[in-house]
């Protein structure tokens, strides 16, 4: 198989990172020491892409402990890479269970609605990813759809109304945005439902 090659791999740090979350799944808190180890780009974006993984699995309260496992595999994995091979990683079922956990998004921000102050979640996308997400205002599923289909969006399981970028109260597209939160913890309450 043929993988884009970004640049060289720091194995040792990613060794590094492997021994530790090795340590974290069997119980032992590894926390400070992992996040001590700061990787940073010219690591390597696979080794950066798993360390911010792990700190999104463990920001949620509770931890999404299950995501500790396949990040310890995959680092394994990177650790034993002369390059940085991030779409061979993108292509292992480890990384694949991540994407289940969290959805296919970088992140969540809530946004305060400069009309009517209703706070509703926006999640943030690859440019690679050419759907868009339609939040349930009434149960918080999420509905994937592709910016190609024409359709109106359907309604919710729930019998709830799903809305994409804007407001569910008022219909507003402005508002106020949050910090970058982590899809881990808002995907342990709610579905992804994909529109085919």
């Amino acid at each position: 198989m043929a993988a884009f090659v970004q640049s060289s791999m720091n194995r040792k740090l990613a060794k590094q990172f492997a021994t530790l979350l090795g340590r974290e799944v069997t119980g032992r808190d590894q926390r400070s020491a992992i996040l001590g180890l700061r990787p940073e780009l010219t690591d390597g974006y696979c080794l950066y892409n798993l360390f911010g993984e792990w700190k999104q699995a463990l920001a949620c309260d509770p931890p999404r402990i299950e995501a500790l496992l396949p990040i310890q595999t995959l680092a394994r994995f990177v650790a034993n890479l002369d390059q940085d091979e991030t779409l061979l990683m993108y292509s292992t079922e480890e990384w694949k269970s991540l994407t289940l956990m969290r959805g296919p998004f970088e992140g969540l921000q809530y946004v305060t609605c400069d009309r009517c102050a209703c706070e509703y979640p926006s999640f943030c996308q690859s440019g690679f990813d050419d759907r868009f997400a339609a939040v349930c205002e009434r149960c918080g599923d999420v509905l994937l759809q592709s910016g190609y289909d024409d359709r109106e969006l359907p309604v919710c399981r729930c019998s709830g109304s799903y809305h994409a970028g804007k407001c569910p109260k008022c219909g507003c597209g402005g508002g106020t945005r949050s910090d970058l939160r982590s899809t881990y913890q808002y995907f342990a309450f709610h579905a992804i439902h994909e529109r085919i």
